[in-house]
């Protein structure tokens, strides 16, 4: 029993070393105050604002805490845009996460900035600008990965909020207003975002995509009283959805343009949805589609017929002075949906040929066989022109052998030729290599076409030697008579393809026996008793040495064959 309570003891204490403190903040503390407690708190720390106005606050957050305002007011910088809540990475990016500010009133010229990180979450807040000509209320950079604004009211900056790079943005149930440019923008390559029962108001967009943004939702929102456009698609318009939303009483409803270079390349236009959303009283027109090709219309881009239109197009009324009896159904309808459309050019056919090549080994023996692939690619929109391709397999080093080659192609005398190859197309010639000759070669095709020379890389070819050789050792008689003569012979063989090294035979003669005469006397050294020759490939060479006996007795003879030795008996009689 006593163990028991022991164990339970330790567990406690341990849950409790790690468990998240509250920390307080209260009315009269500086800003460098307040930051020493963020320094001080770790991971999961609850840090509590005491209701009350705190002035010229900057503050640095680089770590997972949570910060709950009841009300507090945070005054910092009118001139310039040092914010007040920073959030940026510190030395352990592993912290850098679950990050929550909520139930506090911001006033400066910019508000928050995040820079990274990922589970932040900014909710029931308060952001007041200086200037509608400057700052942001939450800029949002560097790729965040999981950004919650929620139930955020944000006026008096130039932007509202402005996300760069990143995934997973829920932007809901917040209300902007009374701005110099953006209600809300996302660029460089921001997706997955939702923007959902949020109320715009009062600023020259309502929301604005920028570079390389994709996969929206624009659900639920009340965009009015927009100077230029509510929703303006026109640096990113790739897998939006807009849904359920009242665009009404703005100078431009919803925009949609291609081929925007402003801020980089030129913008696609693919998978939009626009469906059951009220399009209203817009002063220009409901919805632009400004500079697609007309074959995206219907295919990329789907306007339903849920959408409600009605008053479209005033603004061109009013300003011609129509009388309203003169402004008929048809005319202001037709300002519901305007359609900039271009006829797509037919695209201008051309080639775009490649050449590449491999070898399945490229060290082989002499006589072996290695596989050349040579393959052309067009990834070019229409056919090419006659191409002809030397292999650049030279005849002196191997024999070739068409294994493969593409339909309407030929080859002859190391030349492939290829009549014409379509779009998208590929040609592959396969090429068997028999070695006959030692050495190294290095192969490279070249491709010829429209004038065009494309030289393949270099693949190296290493030929290694081949050289069979065998050896036997031959006494022409065992057995002599004193003073008679016998003949010892070494026969060596080279069955491979190549002339051998040099081979190094050497006879060792005992007392008793004597060198009468020898073959190959080029090769024969007297002092060392030593035949050093090369034997040619494919041929055969005997080796004979005559000798007498000038004593009787068994004799024991050695033969050396490049140190491999071998010792046969003469007797002599």
């Amino acid at each position: 029993m006593f163990l028991l309570v022991l164990f339970i003891a330790i567990g406690t204490l341990t849950t409790s070393s790690v468990s998240a403190a509250d920390k307080q903040v209260t009315v009269g503390m500086t800003s460098a105050q307040i930051q020493a407690i963020l320094d001080s708190a770790e991971a999961g720390d609850i840090i509590h604002v005491a209701a009350g106005v705190y002035n010229d606050i900057a503050l640095t957050i680089n770590k997972a805490v949570t910060i709950l305002g009841h009300g507090a007011t945070f005054t910092g910088s009118s001139t310039n845009n040092t914010p007040i809540f920073a959030l940026v990475s510190g030395n352990d990016t592993s912290l850098y996460k679950d990050i929550s500010i909520s139930n506090l009133v911001l006033e400066a010229m910019t508000a928050i900035t995040v820079r990274g990180g990922s589970n932040i979450t900014l909710e029931n807040l308060t952001l007041i600008g200086v200037s509608e000509n400057n700052g942001t209320g939450i800029d949002a950079r560097n790729g965040v990965n999981g950004l919650t604004i929620n139930n955020v009211d944000a006026s008096g900056f130039r932007d509202a909020v402005g996300v760069g790079g990143g995934n997973n943005t829920l932007i809901n149930n917040s209300y902007f207003h009374d701005l110099g440019r953006n209600g809300m923008s996302f660029f460089q390559n921001s997706g997955n975002i939702k923007v959902t029962n949020n109320n715009i108001t009062n600023s020259q967009f309502g929301i604005y995509f920028g570079g390389g943004v994709q996969d929206i939702i624009i659900d639920g929102n009340n965009i009015t009283n927009i100077s230029n456009v509510a929703i303006a698609l026109v640096k990113a318009a790739n897998s939006a959805t807009i849904i359920n939303n009242a665009i009404d009483g703005n100078a431009i409803g919803i925009i949609i343009k291609a081929g925007d270079t402003s801020h980089g390349a030129p913008s696609q236009v693919n998978d939009i949805i626009i469906l059951n959303n009220s399009i209203q009283n817009n002063a220009l027109i409901g919805i632009l589609l400004e500079n697609l090709p007309e074959s995206k219309v219907g295919k990329e881009v789907i306007i339903g017929d849920d959408n409600v239109f009605g008053g479209n197009g005033y603004g061109y009324r009013d300003a011609n002075g129509w009388d309203p009896s003169e402004w008929t159904t048809a005319i202001g309808s037709s300002f519901d949906i305007v359609k900039n459309y271009y006829e797509e050019d037919s695209p201008v056919l051309k080639s775009n040929v490649s050449i590449s090549n491999t070898i399945n080994k490229q060290v082989v023996k002499n006589g072996e066989k290695t596989v050349y692939t040579i393959t052309v690619k067009n990834t070019g929109n229409g056919s090419s022109d006659k191409i002809t391709v030397g292999t650049g397999v030279s005849s002196s080093y191997a024999n070739v052998a068409v294994q493969y080659k593409a339909s309407e192609s030929s080859y002859a005398n190391n030349q492939w030729t290829i009549n014409s190859l379509g779009a998208g197309d590929t040609a592959v010639l396969v090429l068997e290599l028999t070695t006959k000759k030692s050495g190294s070669t290095n192969i490279i095709s070249s491709l010829k076409t429209d004038n065009t020379t494309i030289n393949t890389n270099s693949q190296k070819l290493t030929i290694n030697k081949d050289i069979k050789l065998s050896y036997s050792n031959k006494l022409a008689s065992s057995k002599i008579k004193k003073g008679k003569s016998t003949t010892l012979s070494t026969t060596i063989k080279n069955s491979g393809k190549d002339k051998s090294n040099k081979v190094s035979v050497k006879i060792t003669l005992p007392k008793g026996v004597k060198v009468a005469a020898t073959n190959y006397k080029a090769q024969f050294n007297k002092k060392t008793g030593q035949w050093t020759i090369e034997v040619p490939a494919g041929k055969t060479i005997k080796l004979s040495m005559k000798i007498s006996g000038t004593a009787k007795g068994t004799k024991n003879i050695v033969f050396n064959v490049n140190g491999k030795t071998q010792a046969k008996k003469l007797v002599v009689v």
